[in-house]
């Protein structure tokens, strides 16, 4: 087989696993939304966050488990807490809302946790403040 073969079988695999994760997120959405006007929570930024993925085994088949997470308020405060969906294969398999888990977002930035490690700075980077 030739390599132009080879490279458009890789694209289509990566076109229908884009495809999937994108229609399970957006499944994901449309179940926080639902599952937030019926708890009379509010969603906040209309988004959900994908958690972790794991493979299982379950009756001789490969089982795909997907978590996603989402944040929400109450009426009632003001606080940010998280929630959390799990789909299996493609189907809603678990919901969790709980008032007790609130979501800290300073501990989950990227770019805080790098000024929060006691690392020291790479040798490459010249400090111009001292």
């Amino acid at each position: 087989m030739s390599v132009a073969l080879y490279t458009i079988i890789f694209l289509a695999i990566c076109f229908f696993a884009w495809r999937n994760f994108m229609k399970n997120k957006e499944y994901a959405i449309g179940v926080a939304e639902r599952s937030s006007q019926k708890h009379n929570l509010d969603l906040l930024d209309d988004t959900v966050c994908l958690r972790k993925i794991t493979v299982r085994f379950e009756s001789k088949r490969m089982v795909f488990y997907r978590v996603y997470s989402f944040d929400y308020n109450t009426a009632t405060s003001d606080e940010r807490y998280r929630g959390y969906i799990v789909i299996k294969n493609g189907r809603l398999d678990e919901i969790v809302i709980s008032n007790f888990e609130k979501a800290d977002i300073v501990k989950e930035n990227i770019i805080s946790e790098q000024y929060d490690s006691p690392q020291k700075p790479a040798n490459n980077i010249i400090d111009f403040d001292n």
